[in-house]
């Protein structure tokens, strides 16, 4: 159960974390501090709670350095983004079949 926005950030991360799984073979990049997951999570859940602007999404995930401790600078963050807007837009679409369903209908691990 979600109760808080930190379970919201857990969830969405796990979720983003198994579709990156399955599509990051398509996506060979070096390894930064702060994964392509955790980004694509960022900007994700930025997107749940209306942070449109990146520096106002970077300022905000800046409250909650327990949850993302490597915040890349706002270019890296652009730049990464750009970089991996299929994946982005692959990875909002599968987190969004993933969000709409209720626990009954979400298979147990």
């Amino acid at each position: 159960m979600i109760d808080n926005f930190d379970d919201f950030c857990l969830w969405s991360y796990v979720i983003v974390d198994d579709i990156w799984r399955e599509i990051a073979p398509l996506f060979k990049r070096p390894g930064p501090a702060c994964s392509d997951s955790e980004l694509m999570t960022m900007a994700l859940v930025g997107e749940c709670r209306g942070w449109d602007e990146e520096r106002t999404l970077l300022s905000q995930w800046s409250e909650h350095r327990d949850s993302f401790p490597n915040i890349p600078t706002q270019s890296r963050f652009n730049r990464r983004r750009r970089a991996l807007m299929s994946a982005f837009m692959n990875c909002g679409q599968k987190a969004g079949q993933n969000f709409g369903q209720s626990e009954r209908e979400r298979p147990k691990p």
